[in-house]
């Protein structure tokens, strides 16, 4: 009965991975025509675990010295929501929030190493950015 269970046990382990989300952790976006940058944390959706979202934590600008800005007006809020994992580095099937021109664009995204490659596409016109990891 002993080595049935620690069997059991055994290859329950190897099974996690493949339903656990994979991005996870803060990633630093590419920087705007005003010099401003942000810090992403990637995490689970509220409403669904299962999808990864995007929230702004931190804002900066190059005229401030590269100092957060504590006053940013979009801290807080979603930039990247409902994207399914498939379980090989790649997601899609969400939305992605491009502040800078506030357009919501359909999105999808995938690791390169420890960045994170985003792209978000209306119709034909299609925008992308490398995220590199924040340490």
């Amino acid at each position: 009965m002993y080595r049935f269970l620690s069997k059991i046990i055994v290859l329950s382990l190897f099974s996690l991975p493949a339903f656990a989300i994979s991005i996870s952790g803060t990633f630093l976006t590419e920087t705007n025509d005003e010099g401003g940058y942000l810090h992403v944390e990637m995490l689970p959706c509220e409403s669904d675990v299962n999808q990864v979202c995007g929230i702004i934590k931190t804002a900066f600008r190059e005229a401030d010295g590269g100092a957060p800005n504590p006053d940013y007006e979009h801290l807080g809020k979603l930039i990247v929501w409902d994207m399914k994992d498939h379980g090989d580095g790649r997601y899609s099937g969400g939305k992605i929030w491009a502040v800078d021109e506030d357009k919501i664009y359909k999105s999808k995204m995938h690791k390169d190493d420890e960045n994170l490659v985003v792209k978000g596409c209306i119709l034909f016109i299609c925008r992308g950015q490398t995220w590199l990891p924040v340490n």
